[in-house]
C-alpha cells in the first residue's frame, strides 16, 4: 500500500466504526466549513460556540453538541439527526447541589416561620385559651348589635 491510498482515504468512517467521536473546537469546524466542509457527522462539540455563525447544510448527524450554543446561527437545511443534545453531566450536578441547598433553606424558613406563628399567636389547642371570648369580639366587631 503506498501513502498515496493513505493520503485519500475516508478515515471518517472508519474511526467512527468503533463508536467514537473526534472532538473539535468551533474555530476548526468553521475553518472546515469555510472550506467547503459539511460533514460533521459524530463529532463532538460539547460546550463550544457557533453564535451568529452561518452552518446552512451542515450535517450534524449523531454529533455530541450537548452544551453547545447556536444562538442566532443560520442552520438552513443543517441535519441533526439523532444529535445528543441537552445538558452537560457537570450543569446537571451543579443543578442537584442547588436543589438540595434550596431545599434546606426552605425547610430551616419554613421551620422558623412556624416557630414565630405559633409564638405570635393565639393558640388553638389551649384550652386555657379564652376562645369564645375572642370569638364575641369578632362577632360584636363585625355585628355591632351584638
Amino acid at each position: 500500500m503506498g501513502i498515496s491510498t493513505w493520503i485519500g482515504a475516508d478515515w471518517r468512517q472508519q474511526f467512527f466504526s468503533d463508536g467514537l467521536f473526534v472532538c473539535m473546537k468551533a474555530s476548526e469546524v468553521l475553518n472546515r466549513y469555510a472550506n467547503g466542509a459539511r460533514d460533521f457527522r459524530r463529532v463532538d462539540l460539547r460546550g463550544q460556540s457557533f453564535r451568529g455563525q452561518d452552518l446552512s447544510e451542515a450535517d450534524f448527524s449523531e454529533a455530541d453538541i450537548r452544551g453547545t450554543n447556536f444562538t442566532r446561527a443560520t442552520l438552513t437545511g443543517a441535519n441533526f439527526t439523532r444529535a445528543r443534545a441537552g445538558v452537560q453531566a457537570h450543569w446537571i450536578a451543579i443543578q442537584l447541589l442547588l436543589t438540595f441547598v434550596l431545599s434546606v433553606l426552605a425547610g430551616v424558613l419554613q421551620g422558623y416561620s412556624s416557630y414565630w406563628l405559633t409564638s405570635n399567636f393565639p393558640q388553638v389547642w389551649n384550652p386555657a385559651y379564652r376562645w369564645h371570648s375572642f370569638n364575641i369580639k369578632l362577632a360584636s366587631t363585625i355585628n355591632p348589635s351584638c
